[in-house]
Protein backbone atom coordinates (compact mmCIF):
# COMPACT_ATOMS: atom_id res chain seq x y z
CA UNK A 1 0.00 0.00 0.00
CA UNK A 2 1.34 3.41 -0.97
CA UNK A 3 0.29 6.91 0.04
CA UNK A 4 -0.79 9.63 -2.42
CA UNK A 5 2.86 10.74 -2.58
CA UNK A 6 4.05 7.31 -3.70
CA UNK A 7 5.61 6.25 -0.38
CA UNK A 8 5.11 2.66 0.78
CA UNK A 9 3.13 2.85 4.04
CA UNK A 10 4.90 0.03 5.86
CA UNK A 11 8.44 -0.62 7.00
CA UNK A 12 10.01 -4.09 6.98
CA UNK A 13 13.55 -2.95 7.84
CA UNK A 14 15.17 -3.97 11.11
CA UNK A 15 16.30 -0.85 12.96
CA UNK A 16 19.01 -0.54 15.56
CA UNK A 17 17.90 1.18 18.80
CA UNK A 18 20.02 4.24 17.93
CA UNK A 19 18.68 4.55 14.36
CA UNK A 20 17.77 8.22 13.81
CA UNK A 21 14.89 7.16 11.57
CA UNK A 22 12.95 5.63 14.46
CA UNK A 23 9.92 7.77 15.21
CA UNK A 24 10.06 9.63 11.89
CA UNK A 25 6.97 9.64 9.64
CA UNK A 26 6.98 7.12 6.81
CA UNK A 27 5.82 10.02 4.64
CA UNK A 28 6.50 13.53 6.00
CA UNK A 29 4.01 14.97 3.51
CA UNK A 30 1.20 12.76 4.86
CA UNK A 31 2.00 13.04 8.55
CA UNK A 32 -0.40 15.18 10.55
CA UNK A 33 2.04 17.39 12.46
CA UNK A 34 -0.79 19.71 13.47
CA UNK A 35 -2.68 16.77 14.95
CA UNK A 36 0.36 15.70 16.96
CA UNK A 37 0.75 19.18 18.44
CA UNK A 38 -2.96 19.35 19.22
CA UNK A 39 -2.91 15.95 20.89
CA UNK A 40 -0.05 16.92 23.20
CA UNK A 41 -1.76 20.20 24.04
CA UNK A 42 -5.12 18.57 24.74
CA UNK A 43 -3.92 15.33 26.35
CA UNK A 44 -4.82 16.66 29.85
CA UNK A 45 -8.39 17.29 28.68
CA UNK A 46 -8.54 13.82 27.12
CA UNK A 47 -7.40 12.32 30.43
CA UNK A 48 -9.97 14.40 32.36
CA UNK A 49 -12.80 13.18 30.13
CA UNK A 50 -11.50 9.62 30.45
CA UNK A 51 -11.61 9.72 34.26
CA UNK A 52 -15.08 11.30 34.24
CA UNK A 53 -16.41 8.62 31.87
CA UNK A 54 -14.80 5.95 34.03
CA UNK A 55 -16.55 7.26 37.17
CA UNK A 56 -19.90 7.46 35.37
CA UNK A 57 -19.57 3.87 34.17
CA UNK A 58 -18.67 2.55 37.63
CA UNK A 59 -21.67 4.39 39.09
CA UNK A 60 -24.00 3.05 36.40
CA UNK A 61 -22.71 -0.50 36.91
CA UNK A 62 -23.49 -0.23 40.63
CA UNK A 63 -26.89 1.39 40.10
CA UNK A 64 -25.75 4.59 41.80
CA UNK A 65 -25.72 8.28 41.00
CA UNK A 66 -22.35 10.04 40.88
CA UNK A 67 -23.12 11.67 44.23
CA UNK A 68 -23.92 8.30 45.79
CA UNK A 69 -20.74 6.86 44.29
CA UNK A 70 -18.60 9.57 45.89
CA UNK A 71 -20.09 8.69 49.28
CA UNK A 72 -18.83 5.09 49.12
CA UNK A 73 -15.92 4.99 46.68
CA UNK A 74 -13.05 6.99 45.20
CA UNK A 75 -11.13 6.21 42.01
CA UNK A 76 -7.46 6.99 42.59
CA UNK A 77 -4.68 7.00 40.02
CA UNK A 78 -1.06 7.84 39.37
CA UNK A 79 0.09 8.43 35.82
CA UNK A 80 3.28 9.16 33.90
CA UNK A 81 3.23 11.00 30.57
CA UNK A 82 6.07 9.68 28.41
CA UNK A 83 7.19 11.47 25.25
CA UNK A 84 7.80 8.87 22.56
CA UNK A 85 10.45 9.32 19.90
CA UNK A 86 7.92 10.76 17.50
CA UNK A 87 7.18 13.43 20.13
CA UNK A 88 3.63 12.36 21.00
CA UNK A 89 2.57 11.80 24.62
CA UNK A 90 2.09 8.20 25.80
CA UNK A 91 0.46 7.52 29.18
CA UNK A 92 1.28 4.87 31.80
CA UNK A 93 -1.09 4.78 34.77
CA UNK A 94 -1.99 2.82 37.87
CA UNK A 95 -5.69 3.07 38.72
CA UNK A 96 -7.33 1.68 41.85
CA UNK A 97 -10.61 1.72 43.76
CA UNK A 98 -10.46 3.11 47.31
CA UNK A 99 -13.04 3.85 49.96
CA UNK A 100 -14.63 7.32 50.04
CA UNK A 101 -11.77 8.93 51.98
CA UNK A 102 -8.94 7.36 50.00
CA UNK A 103 -6.52 4.51 50.70
CA UNK A 104 -7.21 4.59 54.44
CA UNK A 105 -10.79 3.40 53.83
CA UNK A 106 -12.15 0.24 52.22
CA UNK A 107 -13.98 0.14 48.90
CA UNK A 108 -17.36 -1.66 48.75
CA UNK A 109 -17.27 -5.42 48.14
CA UNK A 110 -18.82 -4.98 44.69
CA UNK A 111 -15.95 -2.69 43.59
CA UNK A 112 -13.74 -5.40 42.10
CA UNK A 113 -10.87 -5.29 39.64
CA UNK A 114 -13.24 -6.61 36.97
CA UNK A 115 -15.60 -3.68 37.55
CA UNK A 116 -12.68 -1.28 37.20
CA UNK A 117 -11.38 -3.06 34.08
CA UNK A 118 -14.78 -2.78 32.41
CA UNK A 119 -15.03 0.91 33.30
CA UNK A 120 -11.55 1.69 31.97
CA UNK A 121 -12.14 -0.09 28.65
CA UNK A 122 -15.55 1.53 28.24
CA UNK A 123 -14.26 5.03 28.98
CA UNK A 124 -11.30 4.65 26.64
CA UNK A 125 -13.61 3.66 23.80
CA UNK A 126 -16.22 6.39 24.10
CA UNK A 127 -14.41 9.62 24.92
CA UNK A 128 -12.83 12.05 22.47
CA UNK A 129 -11.78 15.68 22.28
CA UNK A 130 -12.57 17.79 19.19
CA UNK A 131 -9.95 20.30 18.09
CA UNK A 132 -9.98 22.92 15.36
CA UNK A 133 -7.33 25.12 13.80
CA UNK A 134 -8.34 28.08 11.61
CA UNK A 135 -7.92 27.20 7.95
CA UNK A 136 -7.45 23.46 8.60
CA UNK A 137 -9.76 20.47 8.84
CA UNK A 138 -11.16 19.52 12.24
CA UNK A 139 -9.42 16.89 14.36
CA UNK A 140 -10.94 14.33 16.71
CA UNK A 141 -8.49 13.21 19.39
CA UNK A 142 -8.94 9.90 21.23
CA UNK A 143 -6.99 6.99 22.69
CA UNK A 144 -5.37 4.77 20.09
CA UNK A 145 -5.24 1.04 19.48
CA UNK A 146 -2.20 0.54 21.75
CA UNK A 147 -4.29 0.34 24.90
CA UNK A 148 -3.14 -2.25 27.44
CA UNK A 149 -4.95 -3.01 30.72
CA UNK A 150 -3.63 -5.51 33.26
CA UNK A 151 -4.78 -6.33 36.78
CA UNK A 152 -2.31 -5.95 39.65
CA UNK A 153 -2.25 -8.82 42.14
CA UNK A 154 -0.23 -9.92 45.16
CA UNK A 155 1.37 -12.95 43.53
CA UNK A 156 0.41 -12.91 39.87
CA UNK A 157 2.21 -11.75 36.75
CA UNK A 158 1.95 -8.09 37.76
CA UNK A 159 2.68 -7.53 41.47
CA UNK A 160 2.91 -4.31 43.50
CA UNK A 161 6.71 -4.52 43.39
CA UNK A 162 6.63 -4.82 39.61
CA UNK A 163 4.30 -1.82 39.39
CA UNK A 164 6.64 0.33 41.49
CA UNK A 165 9.52 -0.54 39.16
CA UNK A 166 7.26 -0.05 36.12
CA UNK A 167 6.26 3.50 37.07
CA UNK A 168 9.80 4.40 38.14
CA UNK A 169 11.17 3.18 34.80
CA UNK A 170 8.83 5.27 32.69
CA UNK A 171 9.02 8.33 34.95
CA UNK A 172 12.80 8.29 34.52
CA UNK A 173 12.57 7.54 30.80
CA UNK A 174 10.15 10.41 30.25
CA UNK A 175 12.42 12.79 32.17
CA UNK A 176 15.41 11.77 30.05
CA UNK A 177 13.47 12.30 26.83
CA UNK A 178 12.82 15.96 27.60
CA UNK A 179 16.21 16.63 29.19
CA UNK A 180 14.98 17.36 32.71
CA UNK A 181 16.47 16.19 35.97
CA UNK A 182 15.20 13.03 37.64
CA UNK A 183 12.89 13.55 40.60
CA UNK A 184 12.78 11.50 43.75
CA UNK A 185 10.20 8.71 43.60
CA UNK A 186 8.62 8.14 46.99
CA UNK A 187 7.76 4.56 48.07
CA UNK A 188 4.24 3.50 47.15
CA UNK A 189 1.75 2.65 49.90
CA UNK A 190 0.94 -0.99 50.53
CA UNK A 191 -1.22 -2.04 47.59
CA UNK A 192 -2.44 -5.35 49.00
CA UNK A 193 -6.09 -6.28 48.51
CA UNK A 194 -6.95 -3.16 46.49
CA UNK A 195 -8.65 -3.46 43.06
CA UNK A 196 -5.95 -2.03 40.79
CA UNK A 197 -4.99 -1.89 37.13
CA UNK A 198 -1.89 -0.96 35.20
CA UNK A 199 -2.91 0.95 32.07
CA UNK A 200 -0.81 1.96 29.08
CA UNK A 201 -2.25 4.09 26.28
CA UNK A 202 -1.20 6.31 23.42
CA UNK A 203 -3.19 8.78 21.38
CA UNK A 204 -4.79 8.57 17.98
CA UNK A 205 -5.23 11.29 15.41
CA UNK A 206 -6.40 10.41 11.92
CA UNK A 207 -3.59 10.43 9.37
CA UNK A 208 -0.68 9.51 11.64
CA UNK A 209 1.84 7.11 10.04
CA UNK A 210 5.38 6.56 11.30
CA UNK A 211 8.23 4.18 11.94
CA UNK A 212 7.63 2.31 15.21
CA UNK A 213 9.31 4.05 18.15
Amino acid sequence: MTCPHGTVMSCTAKHRPDDDRLGEPLCPDCYDYTGSVLFNALAPELWRRFTEAMRRHVAKSAGLTLRELRECLAISFAKVAEYQRRGVVHFHAVIRLDGPTGPDSTAPAWATADVLTDAVRHAAGVISVPATVPGKSAHLLRWGDQFDVRQITMNGELTEQAVAAYIAKYATKAAECVGTLDRRLNPMDDLAALPMLAVTSCGHVRGLSRHPA
